[in-house]
């Protein structure tokens, strides 16, 4: 079994905790397409791939997270990012998602107050 959390646009958090399939993280942050976004601090991060296409639901906690962890906010247009998100643990170096792990959940939790 998989580990990521999801950051949700309502400030909350919920442990994602199944196989890690472009179907079920697309069903978890209620996305059609998914786009993945390598972070620093060995996380990395699933988005919905047209979020900013739909009509805007921020995720403030995801945007914060996304700048904090070093990812370059001025890449996308809004300067937010749109929509529920997943973090994972990164990858391994077949370019396989890794679980999230305990230490990595907790960082989240507390940068991202949720």
């Amino acid at each position: 079994m998989s580990r990521g959390l999801i950051v949700k646009t309502n400030s909350t958090a919920a442990v994602f905790e199944q196989e890690f399939t472009n179907d079920t993280i697309q069903d978890a942050i209620g996305a059609e397409t998914i786009e993945h976004v390598s972070l620093g601090q060995g996380l990395s991060a699933y988005v919905d791939g047209e979020g900013l296409l739909k009509e805007p639901q921020p995720n403030e906690i995801a945007s914060f997270l996304f700048n904090y962890l070093g990812y370059p906010m001025e890449d996308y247009p809004s300067h937010y990012i749109n929509g529920d998100v997943i973090f994972l643990g990164g990858f391994d170096p077949e370019g396989n998602d890794l679980p999230l792990t305990e230490e990595q959940e907790k960082v989240i939790r507390i940068l991202g107050n949720v």
